[in-house]
């Protein structure tokens, strides 16, 4: 799933200490991007998901983070719809050998 972080609204600066502790873990991509990688990690649970996604997305823009990927397993699909909620768009890849 990918958003482009200029579709978001401008950050206040005196948000962005209160955004670092709720930021989720990502792992940083080249040009800007970042991808949260749940395949080898457990994802977070629903309720957590979207509590932490937008201060993230805010946090992360706020640093000039320009895209935003996440892998998903499909025993977290439910979480999908929780990123759709957030501007993310659903893209396939097609599974490699292993399945992943």
């Amino acid at each position: 799933m990918r958003l482009p972080l200029s579709r978001l609204g401008a950050v206040q600066r005196a948000t962005i200490v209160s955004m670092a502790a709720s930021a989720l873990p990502v792992q940083r991509l080249p040009y800007r991007g970042v991808l949260l990688d749940w395949t080898q990690a457990g994802a977070p649970p629903p309720s957590e998901f979207e509590a932490r996604i937008a201060p993230s997305l805010e946090r992360w823009t706020a640093e000039g983070v320009k895209s935003c990927m996440f892998k998903l397993p499909i025993e977290n699909a439910g979480l999908a719809s929780v990123a759709a909620q957030h501007g993310f768009v659903f893209h396939r890849v097609p599974l490699d050998a292993d399945g992943r």
